[in-house]
């Protein structure tokens, strides 16, 4: 029976789940993780340019790994032919902008996994599959969403228990600033990267349902296409004005001197992140496109906590650095 009395709980609105035929579990990795140990693949292409913890997902269940370059519109370099039911390419919607090559990637094969880290509302077409993580979009403490399982596979999701975490990095960052909370951020980090494979956290699935997704993703969307309007000229990644089908994680600003923008633009308050760093154990080589990538690719915020004046901040913030 369901407790009545005793003290309240956060004052929460009872709304809709935006992935409501997914499996939800508690990261995105944990849903990768499930939908490989039970699948018949034994071999995967990943992109040099990914998230560590996707190797190592793939590394934990022994399947052989094939890495593959990107060329400068983010497209994968693979022999497609090479995909069957033993071997399944893995690619990012990078930066939530990738439908385009997301639908000529599917229509050569069904051999197929979306990475939608960076893709919240990526919802994949009927017999595709994909999974994302909720984190890089809200302020939630675990959380990562699963298409394309198996029917079979919904009872042994079903036996998962619930995760449960501690929040208190989440007030904090309220409360105090980004500066002041990092510290305990990165402590949640490491507490989800140990974490058993399991369900959402009742917690998430209750902020989430407070989350009013129409507003976010039109925010998003603006904010992205402000920058784009000041950026797009000296931008070396040739992105288009965003629209419905792609919502932005942040605005990617490729460039010659990035390394160096990042470090002035963190000084001036705008915090920016390095994806991913692990790409240079991976590459010896400093001509890899991928490298540029790493060290150069400026991933400026653009999301629902900002409007048009944070965007001309950072627009002036770009400008003083240019002419400095």
């Amino acid at each position: 029976m369901k407790e009545i009395g005793g003290f309240f709980e956060l004052e929460l609105n009872r709304g809709r789940m935006y992935h409501k035929n997914a499996l939800a579990f508690n990261s995105g990795a944990n849903a990768l993780f499930f939908f490989f140990n039970n699948s018949d693949y034994q071999t995967v292409y990943l992109p040099y340019f990914t998230c560590d913890v996707v190797i190592d997902v793939a590394v934990q269940l022994n399947l052989d790994i094939i890495f593959y370059r990107l060329d400068t519109s983010l497209r994968p370099i693979v022999d497609i032919s090479k995909l069957n039911d033993k071997t399944v390419l893995i690619y990012n919607n990078y930066f939530g902008i990738c439908e385009e090559q997301i639908g000529k990637i599917a229509r050569k094969t069904k051999h197929l996994i979306i990475d939608a880290a960076q893709a919240f509302y990526y919802i994949p077409k009927k017999n595709m599959s994909s999974f994302n993580s909720v984190r890089k979009f809200f302020g939630v403490p675990d959380g990562g969403f699963l298409y394309g399982f198996k029917p079979n596979t919904v009872k042994l999701y079903e036996q998962l228990n619930n995760t449960t975490y501690e929040c208190n990095h989440l007030f904090k960052r309220h409360e105090l600033g980004a500066q002041k909370s990092y510290l305990f951020f990165k402590q949640n980090e490491e507490v989800l990267i140990n974490n058993p494979i399991g369900k959402m956290s009742h917690v998430t699935r209750a902020l989430l349902a407070n989350v009013d997704f129409d507003i976010v993703k039109q925010s998003r969307i603006n904010n992205f296409n402000t920058i784009h309007d000041y950026l797009a000229s000296s931008n070396e990644l040739k992105l288009g004005v965003v629209n419905g089908e792609n919502v932005p994680l942040c605005y990617p600003y490729l460039c010659q001197n990035g390394d160096l923008l990042k470090q002035f633009l963190i000084s001036k308050g705008v915090f920016v992140p390095t994806y991913w760093p692990n790409v240079k154990k991976l590459i010896n080589d400093d001509s890899f496109f991928e490298v540029h990538l790493c060290e150069n690719l400026v991933c400026l915020p653009i999301d629902q906590r900002y409007d048009f004046h944070e965007m001309r901040f950072i627009i002036e913030t770009i400008n003083r650095f240019e002419h400095a």
